[in-house]
Order: structure tokens, then sequence, then C-alpha cells
């Protein structure tokens, strides 16, 4: 049950992460908000809240709390900005450097206790999240029903430490923007500088206050140089509503006068109010600043000014390229009020023109650098987002490779359901047992197409789904889809009809599997919810060409208003009461209807609680003219023994116009030999020398069609009159490769022709292990018995085995390695070794060949399917001689 309880959460993160990495036209509020949100649930917390962490100054700002936790709270003013000893139990996650899990708070030693209004605290916990050996984020929840335990810790952090390398990209992007409307900025207020108006500083700052995305730009002059006149004739304020002016003089400030020695040296200073001494702070307060960039002007070589640059939302950072670049216009204004000041007394001498443009290439040289270092930021945001999608591809491989385990799972205990059917109805039975027995073998098949089906959902969900093109006949899907659920229907007393419109094309171009997919998944949901009255199939030419449409109704349950828009959606049930009634996994539909949609067609439902449903959907396809009967015998092989040239010659051109494959032999003997391989039915002229014998031999394997002459007596139920006509041929074909009706049928199993042969069986599963043995004695076979790999290396040293059936996954040592171990011993006679195994992917069959084995076999194994593999002649012709 913990391992159930680990998985589901693991999946739940997954999916958060996933919703996380597809936020990407979200802010970081939004992300963090989410992030959080999930981590509360994820924990089974009732209070979350997220701080960002400056390990360097000891700072933790708080950055979000929980809805639940921020509705609770009954504090009016909230403290944002915390140094590390202000805190208690909550910064000792940055103090200890780990997680901190505190289940009974109220005995807790390190807590400071709560203020006035807080959310009582029961239990809490909170990690730190760490970036290059720094904390960056301590993330906490509190209030749990349960204990916090280890499992928590690890969900929160996987989560959190998501979150953090999707804000650190978001971040970088916000950054480069940033750093693109400044640069903009500051090349539009550069050449405004160089206009004639004489307050291009005033609308210089404007632009420049707008780019930097402050409230408010001021320039303050330096107090020992205010008698140059420099500045004072100059408007030396620029600010955005809803901020107003500045208040007060702040250049007489004993903390600007503590500034002015650093600003003096052309170092910049950045802070935020909260940081500042008391004896600064009031006055920062007064106009509403919570952080600010002071930047010196320089006017010949001399601190003359400090442009400040006020940011009244936010407690911001300004990074080295935004500072580098406002130190860059800040020198373009200082040499804007240097050009007024010249303009004003002398005009500039030469040298004065030549230091301008040595000034202005330094600027240059500035800005190139910053464009550099964008260049380079650039880069990494872009090795960021191939490192995210290198995760999202591990993450896509993860869950094929949980859906192939499934799907191994799922086909061990089939092969015995599937297996044990098929040696059922090889038993004399009742014709109402038999009939039951073929339903659990149609419906184990089914149930094996479902499974691919699941398999197929990922290749749908990464659009890598092909559909087939090709003809067949609607009704004949459309009744298979019907026989799918008829036994489910007729346990429950249900109505089961089907009416299919005249006008509707008999033979249409599509992919039948696919169409009958999803007919059966709506047949069975309606079924499913209906326990009395009827289900129907209606089939309609839809108004658009090309369009057919089909309804589903049933009586049953029906769907509330509400719950409509759960239909359709992966893992999804109308509320989880259904769930837990009915059962199913809430992926059928989802699955139809992405099927739907690359059929070209759209699928809706019309319901009302209470009084049962109708499932509607469309797809294009277009009418085939041609016969589908011919086209199922497309691929087909077949054998032919005959003793006249123009005979052959007919029956290849009727073949090949069926789509059938000819190989032709000129005698008994080499038919003998050929049959051998796979082939679906033979042809056999009984004039050919020992044809007659031939034929009552070869109708044990497979359908066989004897030609006889017009006074020869008849072998078997297909035997034609030569000549032979096109008509007559094409009719035997049918007769012999296609069965009249799709229930399983009794194959007979006749003794093998080689029940010498020894036999070993590797296999784990003792049902299994079973339904293999039963399977081998029907066919005239024993064999000996291995529970793994390691055991069949032992029984191979023991005694020699002409085959090995070979499962391959087993303890201690699996098929792959027991065959690898097999090929490496010195034996007297190597066995065919033929994988027996449930792993039915695509490259399984390559994986068990490149190991060294002979042959494959997938589960569940059809006994007709294990009779050839071991009657080919590599198997046989391996026995001893004696």
């Amino acid at each position: 049950m913990r391992a159930e309880e680990a998985l589901l959460l693991d999946d739940s993160r997954l999916e958060a992460l996933l919703k996380l990495n597809q936020m990407d036209e979200a802010s970081i509020q939004e992300i963090t908000d989410f992030a959080l949100q999930a981590g509360v649930k994820l924990t089974g917390s009732k209070l979350g809240y997220l701080t960002f962490v400056d390990e360097e100054e000891e700072i933790l700002v708080m950055h979000h709390w929980s809805r639940r936790a921020m509705q609770e709270c009954r504090i009016d003013q909230k403290k944002m900005v915390y140094l590390l000893e202000e805190t208690g139990l909550w910064g000792e996650a940055v103090r200890q450097r780990r997680a901190i899990i505190t289940n009974d708070y109220s005995t807790c030693p390190e807590k400071r206790g709560l203020p006035a209004g807080h959310v009582k605290v029961l239990r809490h916990m909170n990690v730190p999240i760490m970036d290059k050996g720094k904390i960056v984020i301590v993330a906490g929840v509190g209030n749990k029903e349960e204990e916090y335990n280890d499992a928590d810790v690890r969900q929160l952090t996987l989560l959190m430490g998501g979150m953090w390398k999707l804000i650190q990209r978001r971040r970088a992007e916000e950054e480069l923007h940033r750093r693109d409307l400044l640069l903009q900025g500051v090349a539009r207020a550069t050449i405004y500088l160089l206009t004639p108006d004489p307050n291009a500083v005033q609308k210089t700052l404007g632009i420049l206050g707008e780019a930097a995305d402050v409230d408010r730009v001021q320039v303050l002059e330096n107090p020992d140089t205010s008698g140059q006149d420099y500045l004072q004739s100059l408007p030396l304020q620029w600010f955005r509503e809803p901020a107003k002016p500045f208040s007060g003089d702040l250049s007489s400030n004993d903390l600007f006068m503590e500034w002015q020695d650093t600003l003096s040296r052309d170092n910049c200073i950045q802070g935020r109010t909260s940081e500042v001494p008391a004896s600064g702070r009031r006055i920062l307060e007064t106009n509403g600043i919570r952080s600010f960039l002071l930047v010196p002007i320089f006017i010949e070589g001399r601190f003359y000014a400090v442009i400040c640059f006020e940011d009244c939302h936010c407690e911001r950072r300004w990074i080295d390229n935004e500072i580098a670049i406002l130190r860059a216009a800040a020198g373009s204004i200082g040499d804007a009020v240097l050009r007024r000041r010249t303009e004003e007394f002398l005009k500039r001498t030469q040298e004065e023109l030549e230091k301008r443009v040595t000034e202005r290439t330094a600027w240059l040289s500035k800005a190139n650098v910053a464009l550099q270092e964008e260049m380079d930021e650039h880069k990494k945001t872009e090795e960021e987002l191939r490192l995210a999608q290198q995760l999202a591809d591990a993450a896509s491989r993860a869950k094929s490779e949980f859906l192939a385990n499934m799907s191994h799972e799922i086909r061990t205990p089939m092969n015995s359901v599937i297996g044990l059917a098929g040696l059922l109805l090889d038993t004399d039975l009742t014709l109402e047992q038999r009939d039951f027995v073929e339903t659990i073998y149609s419906s184990g098949d089914a149930l094996l197409a479902i499974i691919n089906d699941i398999l197929d959902f990922s290749k749908i969900d990464e659009g890598k789904m092909k559909l087939e093109h090709q003809p067949f006949i609607l009704r004949e899907c459309i009744e298979s889809s019907l026989d799918m659920v008829a036994a489910r229907a007729t346990q429950k007393g249900l109505g089961l009809t089907h009416m299919v419109a005249e006008d509707v094309p008999h033979t249409i171009l599509g992919d039948s599997s696919r169409l009958r997919q999803v007919l059966a998944n709506l047949l069975s949901n309606a079924v499913k919810f209906t326990e009395s009255g009827l289900v129907e199939i209606r089939v309609q030419l839809a108004d658009e060409p090309d369009e057919i449409h089909f309804a589903i109704s049933d009586t049953g349950i029906g769907i509330s208003p509400e719950d409509m828009d759960k239909l359709f959606q992966s893992f999804s049930q109308v509320d989880t009461s259904t769930s837990r009634k009915y059962g199913g996994t809430g992926l059928g539909l989802a699955i139809s209807r992405r099927l739907v949609e690359l059929m070209g067609g759209r699928i809706w439902a019309e319901s009302k609680q209470g009084s049962g449903s109708t499932f509607h959907f469309r797809i294009k396809t277009e009418p085939f003219c041609g016969k589908a009967s011919d086209l199922r015998l497309k691929g087909k092989k077949i054998l032919v023994l005959v003793n006249n040239e123009d005979c052959l010659m007919d029956l290849v051109i009727i073949a090949r116009s069926m789509g059938i494959h000819v190989h032709p032999v000129i005698s008994a003997l080499e038919a003998r030999e050929m049959a051998q391989g796979r082939f679906d039915a033979a042809i056999l002229d009984i004039e050919v020398p020992g044809a007659e014998e031939l034929a009552e031999e070869m109708q044990k394997r497979m359908p066989t069609i004897t030609l006889v002459g017009s006074v020869r007596c008849r072998i078997g139920r297909s035997s034609l009159a030569k000549p032979i006509t096109q008509n007559g041929i094409r009719l035997a074909l049918h007769e012999a490769l296609l069965p009249k009706n799709h229930k399983m049928k009794k194959i007979p199993c006749t003794p093998a022709d080689h029940p010498d042969l020894t036999i070993l069986l590797a296999e784990d599963n003792q049902v299994n292990q079973k339904v293999a043995l039963l399977m081998l004695n029907k066919l005239g076979y024993k064999a000996d018995v291995v529970s793994n790999g390691r055991e069949a290396v032992q029984a191979l040293q023991r005694q020699s085995y002409d085959v090995i059936l070979m499962d391959v996954q087993m303890p201690e040592m699996d098929g792959l390695e027991a065959t690898r171990a097999i090929s490496k011993m010195i034996l007297e006679k190597r066995p065919r070794i033929l994988a027996m195994t449930a792993y039915a992917l695509e490259g399984d069959r390559d994986k068990c060949l490149n190991a060294g084995m002979d042959g494959y076999i997938s589960k569940p194994v059809q006994i007709e399917e294990l009779r050839a593999a071991l009657e080919r002649p590599d198997v046989t012709g391996s026995q001893k001689t004696g």
C-alpha cells in the first residue's frame, strides 16, 4: 500500500512538474503560487510558505504564503524581510543547511513564539533548496494531519527544485528583456542628449526611468561643487504616477554624507530601504522608496553629482550589466551637462573635442561589453532550455518503460487464461460450454488489444500514431465491436442493437482496428453504466461529404451538466464515486477523442442525468468500390504443385490479382520439404505422382485445395475439377483462407511429427509452466522444467536437449543472460533456443535474437504457433541420429 501511495505521490509530483514546465507565459508570482499550492497538496498540509534567501547577507525575504494561510492570518502589517538571526524555527533549515521536521511544535525548543493573529502551528516542516552550494529558497509546510516524514521532504524538495530551475530560466528571460529595454532606452537617451533641446536632461531622465522600470529618477548635486553652477539651472527630477516628487533634502542627510566617499571613488551604491540604518531610513520611507541605485556623474574627472534610481514597488537588486549600462548613461548625462556649460561660457578647443570623442569611444566600448555579456547570457539560457528538454525527454522515456512493464505483467497471466481456454476448446464440450470458452478466448484477445491500445496512447500523445488507409467492410467492424460487449450485455439483460442506414457505403477506406477500438470503448461504457434497457448503434451519412456519423445511445444513469466538461480528458471520471462503483482508468474516452481527431472528425456527447446518454462522433472516409474479401487475402502465401505450365500461369495471374504470393514446386518431394516453412495454404494437382498421399498429409497442417480430373474422386472438402476457372479458384481460396465467421474455431491438434524431441522449459511462473506443459503434451511432446536461467544452464550441463523454451524475465538469471552463457559453453550439440516471453513490443524480438536465441514466440502462446516453431527443419534437424 505504501508503495502504491509513493507511486501516486511521484505521479502527482511529475504532473505538477510537467504543468510547471508548461507555464511558458506565467509570471514568477504565478509559478511560485502554483508550486506552493502543489507542495501543500503533495504533503497533505494545510498551510505553506516560500522565502527567498540571501545566504551571504543572512537575509530571508518572505515571498509567498499559501491561500489558506493568508485567509486565516490576522496580522495587519506583515513583515517581509527578516535577518537570519531574527528567525526562530523556520530559520533552522538555513542555519543547519538541511530539512527540519517538527511534528510537535508546542514542545520544540527552537521556536520563538508566534505574533498575535498568526496562523496556529501544530506541525511544521521546511526544506532548503540549494543552487551551486548556496541556499536560495526555504519552502515550508505545516499542520499535516499525520506526522511529516522523509517522503514529504523528498516530494517537497524535488518539486521546489524544479520550480527554482523554472524561476531561474524565467529570471534569465526577464533579465534579457530588461537589458534589451534598458539598452534601447539608453540609446534613445544618448541620442536625445545630442539634440539642442534645453530640456534634454529632464526628458532623458524620463527615458531612463521608463527603461529601467523605476518610479523616480533624480539628480543630486555634490555639495562640494554646488557653487560651480553646473546643474543649478537644470530640472533634476522625473517621477511616474502614482509616485510623487521627492520631498526633503537627501544631499544634507547624514546617510548621504556617508555614501559620498564611496560615490566619489566612482563606485555605485544599491540597497534596500529595509536594510538602511535608522538614521537614513526615515526619509526614504517617507518618500515611499523600497530600493534604490545611486550612480555617480563625473565631469572632467571630478565627482559633480549622482543619479538616483528609486523603486517604490519592490525590493529589487540591480545586476552588474544593468549597472554598467546605467553608468554609461550617467556618463552621457555628464557629457550633456558639460556641453551645456561649455555652450554657456566658451567654445571647446580642439583638444576638448578630441577628449569627448575619446570619451564617446569609451562609452561605445562599454556598450559593446554589455552587448557581449548579453549574448553570453543568451547562450546560457539556450543551454538551460536544452537541459530542460532533456529532462522532459527522460520523463517521457520513463513513462514508456512503465507502460512496457505494465504490458508484460498483464500478458503473463493472460497467457494462462488464453492458453488454457485454447486447450479447453480441444476437449469434448457441450454447445453452451463451447460458446462460453470461445467467449473467454475472444475476450482475452480483446484485452490484449486494449493493452496494445494503451501502449499506443503514448504514441498518440507524442504525435507518432499513424493510421492505416485500407478498405474494410463497415458492418463487420460494427458487429465485431458489438461481439466484444455482447456477453456483458446479455448478463445484465440489456438489448444490444445496431442500425446502418441504406445509403452508408458497404466498404470504406480507413483504419478498421482504430474505428473498432473507438466503438468498443463507447459500447463498453454504455453497457457499464446501463442497468436495464437498450444499447444501440446508429450509423448514417453526415451532412458534410465523405463523413459518416456514428451515435451510441444507452438508457443508463446519464451525466450531469457540471460533469460534462470532464469527459474526454485523460485519466478522468465524472466523479470519484463513479470510479469506485464502476471502475475504469478514465483513459478510454481520451483515446477515443484523439483517434477520432486523427480520423479527421470530432466526438461529443449529449446526456440528461437519469435518462441515458448518446455519444456522437464523425469520421472522414471515402467509399471503396473493390472487393474487401480479396483484400483480406493480400500477403498470404500458398504452395502450388501442378503438372501443367498453362494451369500454373492461370493460378499465378489469379492469385496475384488478389495480392497472394505463389511459390511453385515441381515434385511432391520438393513440396513436402518446402511445406516445413510458413505457408497459409497449398494447391496440389492430384495427377502429379505422390500428390494424393501428400494432400492427405498436408491437410492436417494447413488448408489444402486439390485439383482433380473430371473422372477422379475429390479429396477433402476443397477440391476443384480441371480445367480451373477464375471464379472457382477465387471461391476455393476464400473458403480455405477466410472463415465465414470470426469466432474462435477449434483447431485440431494432431500428434507431432517428431515426438522424440528432448525439450527443456525455462519458466518461473508456475501457472505458465502448467499451460506450456499441457500444450506440449497436446502436441505429443514431453519436457523437463526449470524455474530460472541459472537452473537452465545447470540442466544443460547434466544432459543435452534439442530445444530450450526460454522465458526472458526470470529471477537470479534472466533468459537473455542464460542464452549468452549457453552460447559460451562447449557442447557436443547446441540446443535451439526459442524465446517464449510476454515482452511483445517493438524491438524485443531483436533483443532476443541478438542475445543468441533462434526463434521468438510471444505470449499468450498459440498452440499452432508453438507446433510450427518446434517442427521447423532447423529444430527437428538438430536431433541426434542413431
